[in-house]
Formats: structure tokens, sequence, C-alpha cells
């Protein structure tokens, strides 16, 4: 028993009722659909609700009211998304079999580590024994064409007890000069990782995700690092 269950605000806002000619009375799963034949196509009317079903009057999520927000949704699959969980951590997706997802990496999405790398900065020392107080450094990154990248983590831990945490920012670059950048639907993606930090930072990256297609190419490609100023 449940004394502090609220029915009332877990009903769903919009329904569609109805009820079948045949079938006697019976009790359905959540997910049955209710469709109709309408000029020699098939559409879809409501998403059936767990509970009395067949020749007794059953309640269906109606799909018109929730159509727009679906087709929204599923036209962005294939685009990626960026999170920031902390100055010093980011995580970055991309999917094409997939709606986009947000926030921290979960056990589903971890199952499978296709790339991984660690690099270890260590600010440069002038003359006089000094160090830059704030050092930048890039690493790039490319999404290939034939991965779905489930997860890529992004991280910088001070390896000092001293004050501040690394910062890092995902940016996304386009190479040549190339126009296209403003698309998100391009077979291959161009990022690159601006890391600042002081006097000494190890920066990792873990990527997790499926081959499509087997072409040849190896996800070892996926980043590098590239300059420390």
């Amino acid at each position: 028993m449940y004394p502090s269950l609220d029915v009332q605000s877990m009903w769903p806002t919009h329904l569609a009722c109805a009820q079948g000619q045949i079938g006697g009375h019976c009790i359905w799963r959540s997910g049955t659909t209710l469709v109709i034949r309408h000029e020699g196509q098939w559409k879809l009317l409501g998403i059936g609700v767990y509970g009395p079903g067949c020749e007794s009057p059953s309640r269906f999520l109606d799909y018109g009211m929730y159509h727009l927000w679906v087709k929204r949704i599923v036209s962005k699959i294939g685009q990626p998304t960026i999170s920031r969980i902390a100055n010093n951590y980011v995580v970055l997706r991309r999917s094409t079999s997939n709606i986009q997802r947000f926030g921290l990496c979960d056990a589903e999405e971890t199952t499978k580590e296709i790339f991984t790398d660690s690099a270890t900065m260590l600010a440069p020392h002038d003359e006089y024994d000094d160090i830059d107080p704030v050092i930048t450094a890039y690493y790039n990154v490319t999404l290939l064409e034939n991965v779905d990248y489930h997860c890529i983590i992004f991280q910088a831990k001070k390896e000092l007890n001293i004050p501040g945490t690394p910062l890092i920012k995902l940016r996304r670059t386009c190479p040549n000069g190339d126009n296209s950048c403003t698309s998100t639907r391009q077979r291959t993606l161009f990022y690159y990782v601006v890391i600042k930090f002081k006097h000494i930072c190890t920066f990792t990256v873990n990527a997790y995700g499926v081959y499509i297609v087997t072409n040849g190419t190896d996800v070892d490609e996926l980043g590098r690092l590239v300059r420390v100023s």
C-alpha cells in the first residue's frame, strides 16, 4: 500500500478513450497502439496505458497532443550534445540511432570503451624558475562517421594541493574554414578542448560506443594533444 501516492498528479493530461467490438475483456500492458485506417493509410491515434482493454473501455495517451514534440525529438537524432558536469568535467555524445541524452554517463552507455587517452602536463619554467600562473593546452577531437559515440568523458585534474581547479571547454571547429561548420549532420565532426591549469594537470579522455560500419578506420584517431602554451 502507498497511502501518500498522488494518483491525480500522475494521471496523463491528454487521453483518448476507445472500446473494442470483439475480443472479450482483457488486461494489457502499456504500449498497445490505437490506430485507424484513413484514405488508405494507417494513422496512430494513441498509445495504450496499462489496464483494461479489448471490449472493456480502454484509455490511451492522445498521440495528437504529443506529435510535434515527438517529431522534434526524432529530428535531433544524430546531433551531438555537450553536458558540463563541472568546470573540469565535460561529456560529449553523438549517436545516430538514439535520441539525445544529457548529463552524466550511465552504466548502459559505458559498457564498451573504444578509446582512452591521458596526458600529464607541467607548466614550463623560465630562467628565474618562475611558473606561468595559468597554462593553456589544446586537444583535438574527431568524431568519425562510422562510430556511435554513446559517451565521451573529458576530465582535467590537478596534481598538487594548490588553490584552483583546472578549467576545460569544448569547442567546435571547421577544417579549412569550411562554412558547413554550422551543420551538425556532417558525417565527421571536429572539436578541440581548451584546458587551463596551474603548475601541473592530468587530462584524460574516455570514449564509449559502438562501431556502425567497419571500414578500416581506427577509433584511436579520436583525439590528440596538439599544443601547450
